[in-house]
Order: structure tokens, then C-alpha cells, then sequence
């Protein structure tokens, strides 16, 4: 699943064959082509789950202190995530998963901030809209339709 964000772009795939070098050779190759440098590009690879979450946790902490720059890639990413759900759900629910935990380690040793707050908040929107089942949904719906009326 490639996110083009305001930061870059964010290749995540879930395999168990490590194809870094090969997306590695194939983004510079197309890079190259529009006249840039390998220079120019920041590439991090993360082979397991912990060193993902590690680098996830760390440019959430970053960007986090700086309001419009994550306002504007969170918005971005959501959209995204939205667009493409239905096609890489199972990365998707992966990468939540993965969210999720670094803004509950963060909101325990009191990291977190308003920002990040926004972040999980929108989270757990994506998770009524998606992860809950159809009929779960309807119920939800009918509840809070029926506790409207007079």
C-alpha cells in the first residue's frame, strides 16, 4: 500500500519475504527518471513489527509537536485510508492495530497531546465505519436513531 502524505510517501507492505530492496531499487529508479537524486530521499525500512512500531511511535512524537505539519498529514492519510480501504484491508487493519498501541503507550506515560487525541479519535471512527459488522452497525444505527426521537 503506497500513501503519497504532505511529508512523502509510505510504502507498507506485510510479506514474508523481505522485498525492501526491491521496492527500494524500483521507487529510486522511478525517482531518477524525473531528473532527482538518491540523495534527496530519506528511505527507512522496517524488517519486523517492533522496529515498525519503533519508527511509527517516533514520527508520531515528532509530528506531533508540530500542529499544522501533522493536522495537514493526518487529514491527508485518512483520506487515503478511506479511498483505499476495501482493496488492502487486512495492512490496514495491521497498521490501526499499530496506531493504536503507540496512543495507548503514549496517553499512559502522559506523552500524548490534543493532536494526537484528534488522531486516535479519528481512529476509532474508521473503526465503526469498517471493522464492525454489518448488523452490529444497523443496531448502532437503530439505537441511536430511536434515542433521537421524541
Amino acid at each position: 500500500m503506497i500513501f503519497n502524505t504532505n511529508l512523502g510517501i509510505e510504502i507498507y507492505y506485510n510479506s514474508p519475504v523481505d522485498y525492501t530492496n526491491l521496492i527500494t531499487h524500483s521507487f529510486l529508479l522511478i525517482a531518477s527518471k524525473q531528473g532527482k537524486e538518491t540523495e534527496e530521499y530519506r528511505i527507512a525500512s522496517f524488517i519486523t513489527f517492533p522496529d515498525l512500531k519503533d519508527g511509527i511511535q517516533q514520527m508520531l512524537v515528532k509530528l506531533s509537536s508540530m500542529p499544522l505539519a501533522f493536522n495537514c498529514y493526518s487529514k491527508n492519510l485518512f483520506y487515503q485510508l478511506n479511498k483505499h480501504y476495501e482493496k488492502s484491508n487486512q495492512l490496514i487493519e495491521m497498521l490501526f492495530s499499530i496506531w493504536k498501541q503507540i496512543l495507548i503507550f503514549l496517553n499512559l506515560n502522559k506523552q500524548s497531546n490534543f493532536k494526537l487525541n484528534q488522531f486516535e479519535k479519528t481512529l476509532e471512527g474508521f473503526d465503526v465505519k469498517y471493522l464492525l459488522t454489518p448488523l452490529l452497525k444497523q443496531l448502532i444505527v437503530d439505537a441511536t436513531s430511536a434515542m433521537r426521537h421524541n
